[in-house]
């Protein structure tokens, strides 16, 4: 901050061992060079990271001093920013922790995963950085993420799908997801719940965006136990990555209710990452709900609708955990190899074993008959 009308010189500070500014070692000089505030505000650019630096100011003769300060930490490496949902009017995106995200070319920044309100088969460009804090510099801009919504889907209530919003909560990155708003709007729509409120928002038009939907997404890590359950459903085949989804509703920000079957099937897709995709390879997801602790989990494999090798894409009406697996070659059992070598070994054997024995009684016959 400044004050307009002020002159303002900035000097450097010589640092201690221990990285803390002496600042009785900023002398302002002889010629000191002065630049006047025409505002509120003024920046002193292409400082140091972690320097001391002394700030002289002067407005009248008798009106001037110094304030000391030490800049920030050097700005930290810019990550790599993921799309995780795509739906037809809203993109969301992560990054590190602690990041901050603009759609908007860098002008406004938000911490905010999730863009709501864009235009449906429309291309966004996003980059993200590590926000500001008290003791680090924002963080250096990350590659731009160029993401498209997926095109309008049709439905009774145009207004009402394009206006609810959705949330999502990531523990832990997975592959980009993509589904339909609308579709998945018309799939919850006769929740007895969620009835009410639609019937109140068509009464009242205010209400419509007082609905959001939460998507929770959990990259799962299963326990060797839990692989064992999965056997059945594994004949040759082998676990990419798995990951649970929970829908939360919330109106006016109040949670209302988990949604964990739909009235019915949504389809969604998931992108396959770069290091399980190969040619002719196929995949399919093996789906585990679980109803309740007291009963039995239910197990059932979604077979792949593209026929793309970068995404997987199912018919689903349960959000449940979810196992993303691809097919192997059939694996040659050495066991079966070694027993089958021991198989014919012992049948030579005894095969041998046998004519030798007529063979010796045949020698012994002739024995007695000859000195008969």
């Amino acid at each position: 901050k400044a004050t307009s009308g002020t002159q303002y010189s900035i000097v450097e500070c010589s640092m201690d061992e221990d990285g803390e500014p002496l600042y009785d070692s900023c002398e302002l000089g002889e010629n000191p060079t002065y630049v006047t505030a025409d505002s509120n505000e003024l920046l002193f650019s292409d400082l140091k990271p972690e320097t001391g630096y002394k700030i002289y100011y002067e407005k009248t003769s008798t009106e001037k001093g110094s304030i000391n300060t030490k800049t920030k930490k050097s700005a930290k490496e810019a990550s790599k920013l993921n799309a995780v949902v795509i739906t037809e009017s809203s993109i969301t995106v992560k990054g590190d922790h602690g990041f901050e995200y603009s759609i908007d070319g860098g002008s406004t920044w938000t911490k905010f995963e999730t863009f709501n309100n864009l235009e449906p088969d429309t291309e966004y460009t996003f980059i993200g950085r590590a926000e500001e804090t008290f003791d680090d510099m924002p963080g250096q801009l990350s590659e731009e993420l160029v993401v498209k919504t997926l095109p309008k889907q049709s439905t009774a209530l145009d207004d009402f799908t394009s206006k609810f919003k959705i949330d999502v909560k990531i523990i832990d990155p997975i592959p980009t997801i993509r589904i339909s708003k609308a579709l998945l709007y018309e799939a919850i729509k006769d929740d007895e719940d969620i009835a009410k409120f639609i019937e109140a928002a068509n009464a009242d038009p205010s209400l419509i965006d007082k609905m959001t939907v939460v998507i929770d997404i959990i990259k799962l890590y299963p326990t060797v136990e839990e692989v064992n359950d999965l056997e059945p459903y594994l004949t040759n085949r082998e676990i990419a990555y798995s990951f649970d989804i929970e829908l939360k509703v919330y109106i006016n920000d109040n949670y209302i209710k988990d949604i964990s079957e739909l009235s019915k099937n949504v389809k969604f897709s998931i992108d396959i990452p770069n290091e399980f995709r190969k040619e002719n390879r196929e995949f399919n997801i093996v789906r585990k709900h679980i109803i309740s602790i007291h009963e039995p989990a239910l197990y059932q494999v979604l077979e792949d609708l593209d026929s793309s090798n970068e995404t997987v894409t199912i018919e689903n009406g349960l959000f449940s955990e979810f196992y993303v697996t691809y097919d192997v070659p059939a694996k040659k059992n050495p066991k079966t190899a070694d027993n089958l070598i021991i198989y014919v070994g012992i049948f030579i054997i005894s095969a041998c074993a046998l004519y030798y024995k007529r063979y010796l009684k045949l020698k012994y016959n002739l024995y007695l008959n000859r000195y008969r």
